[in-house]
């Protein structure tokens, strides 16, 4: 009898722990889904998209009237216009179709997320929570919404990436195709970022009878985006180039002012990569340390890490040379913003077993887990004011002094004069986005966020706990443990 009470009391107190175990996974899943929904309910127009949709009647009335040349089709890639032009022609309001390409971000957003996952789970899982919750924690969140095509452009290259490493030669052309109709600068960043698929560790021999088949998928990609993007652009400026940006681009930044935008893309306090996604930094900034843990006793594979290295020199350097680096009215930067997740993601996967060593003393305590739990809800709510109440905020950042004068070819030096001191010298957003988390349309999801973070904190230390476990057992159970 006693002992059929104490085989039901542990049998009480495992199902309780298991019950609670899963809490976590409950929480994270009402409020991301409740938060998805006010991501798609707030999506943000910006003032460009407004231009981008006269373009696109412009062509809708050249279709129609069967003209051979549209000059009125504006500068856009072609990306956004495979939406507009086809929503417009169908009937719907121009406000209609900005708000496709709103809700077109967030489910790319999400998207990002769900293909990392998917991933990396495979590798481990504690590694794929913990760049989820990297990901959540920067100014993805703010882009999220808006109907600029950067996190499009970012969905692409990273599913571009992920299909190159899990050897989906048709996605990969497919992926690239739709990330070069984005941006018309993309096509070189795709190849390098392909280039650094072939670095991850432990991929092995015969380089080119591996890698033949993903390469012809990506140059058929980019062919076929570069074919539409000559296309559309002889339709309306009579030559295969963009005549508009050509133009801008004489108003690039030279010298020491080139200089001083690249440092500021990453160290300027109201706009670069240290104070607007300190994590992605740290993670980058580990790579060394985790490949050293990857490696053992071998000798530690350090090509991806200096492929790395030049791909951030090079993204760096591009959008340093705009006229507007950090992409013009804008929270923090976006010129830059698609090329970081594709590569946290090969990050992620090349060096798993080293990133997870790194993360598993951060929530190797109930306290240490609130702890990273506030850090990531400090970094990450600024963001969240920035969804829904980013209009005055960055009206704020950028009009602090009376707003900088427009440029103009051959007079350009008075602007870049003054996006330096609105990058080094005026008031962050960051500060006062943490007052506006207390407005009414901020505070209840920014709680919801919060709640989210902290359940995403908690999984993560059960990833842990669980590989642990599966380690432990293994020499008894005759298995190899599955990834951390």
């Amino acid at each position: 009898m006693r002992d059929e009470v104490r085989t039901s009391a542990a049998g009480l107190a495992a199902a309780s722990a298991r019950s609670w175990r899963r809490f976590p996974t409950y929480v994270a899943a009402a409020s991301g889904v409740l938060f998805a929904g006010a991501l798609f309910e707030y999506g943000y127009l910006e003032g460009d998209t407004r231009a981008l949709i006269r373009d696109a009647a412009a062509i809708v009335s050249c279709l129609r009237a069967g003209q051979a040349h549209c000059p009125g089709a504006g500068k856009f890639p072609p990306f956004q216009l495979l939406i507009t032009v086809p929503a417009l022609a169908l009937g719907a309001s121009p406000n209609l179709a900005m708000r496709l390409l709103a809700a077109t971000s967030t489910l790319c957003f999400l998207g990002l997320l769900l293909v990392t996952w998917r991933l990396l789970v495979g590798r481990s899982r504690a590694v794929a929570l913990s760049l989820l919750l990297v990901f959540g924690s920067g100014e993805l969140i703010h882009y999220s919404t808006h109907s600029f095509a950067e996190m499009a452009t970012a969905f692409f290259a990273l599913g571009m990436a992920a299909s190159w490493l899990t050897g989906k030669t048709a996605w990969i052309g497919a992926t690239a195709f739709l990330a070069a109709t984005t941006k018309e600068t993309a096509a070189p960043l795709l190849v390098v970022l392909a280039l650094l698929c072939t670095l991850v560790p432990g991929e092995g021999p015969s380089f080119w009878r591996r890698e033949r088949g993903r390469f012809l998928a990506l140059f058929a990609g980019l062919a076929a985006a570069a074919a539409a993007i000559a296309g559309l652009n002889e339709w309306r400026f009579g030559v295969p180039w963009n005549r508009t940006y050509l133009l801008e681009a004489r108003m690039s930044p030279h010298g020491w002012t080139h200089a001083r935008f690249a440092a500021a893309l990453w160290l300027a306090p109201n706009g670069g990569w240290l104070f607007f996604w300190p994590l992605a930094v740290a993670v980058l900034a580990c790579l060394p340390w985790a490949e050293k843990l990857r490696a053992g006793d071998r000798r530690p594979d350090r090509r991806l890490i200096v492929g790395a290295a030049a791909y951030l020199v090079l993204t760096t350097y591009l959008a340093s040379a705009w006229w507007a680096p950090f992409g013009w009215w804008c929270w923090g930067q976006r010129l830059m913003l698609p090329w970081l997740p594709p590569l946290l993601l090969l990050a992620g996967f090349a060096y798993a077993p080293g990133l997870a060593r790194l993360w598993r003393p951060l929530v190797a305590t109930p306290t240490r887990s609130v702890l990273l739990a506030l850090l990531l809800a400090t970094l990450a709510l600024p963001h969240v004011a920035s969804l829904f109440r980013g209009e005055v905020l960055i009206h704020d950042t950028f009009m602090w002094d009376g707003g900088c004068p427009s440029p103009s070819v051959g007079a350009a030096e008075a602007h870049h004069r003054c996006i330096e001191g609105e990058a080094f010298r005026g008031p962050s957003p960051l500060l006062p986005a943490y007052r506006m988390l207390w407005h009414p349309f901020v505070r209840g999801r920014a709680l919801l966020y919060t709640l989210l973070l902290f359940a995403g904190v908690f999984l993560l230390r059960t990833a842990f706990e669980d590989a642990e476990e599966r380690g432990r057992s293994y020499p008894a159970s005759g298995h190899p443990p599955s990834g951390t």
